[in-house]
């Protein structure tokens, strides 16, 4: 007798948590953005509001610093226009931001004398 009604109650569960999971799959979430820290230009980079963004394609390319005795990475967004710098803390052990471009803007300003 309790295998009878543990069946309905079992299809009843499994048929909530797909629905959930179809919902969690089909609801749009916005995309994550790391905390700004000292140093950064915060007035550049992307606002909470622009957060619903095409999936990026990335190219990341290495260089010396003239400054200091570290090296950088560029980090190329080509599909949505961005270009971020990094550079290693191996005090902290971990990646600072140097720098945030958004090219798309960079290059729709017109040069003022």
């Amino acid at each position: 007798m309790a295998r009878r009604r543990s069946l309905p109650l079992a299809l009843g569960v499994n048929a909530a948590l797909l629905a959930a999971l179809l919902l969690h799959a089909a609801w749009p979430t916005p995309a994550a953005h790391a905390q700004p820290e000292d140093g950064f230009d915060s007035a550049s980079a992307p606002s909470v509001a622009s957060s619903f963004r095409a999936p990026g394609r990335y190219r990341a390319v290495s260089g010396e610093l003239t400054a200091g005795s570290t090296d950088a990475i560029w980090i190329l967004d080509e599909v949505n226009e961005e270009l971020l710098a990094l550079r290693w803390d191996q005090s902290r052990r971990q990646l600072e931001p140097l720098g945030y471009r958004d090219l798309r803007t960079d290059t729709t300003l017109r040069p003022t004398r």
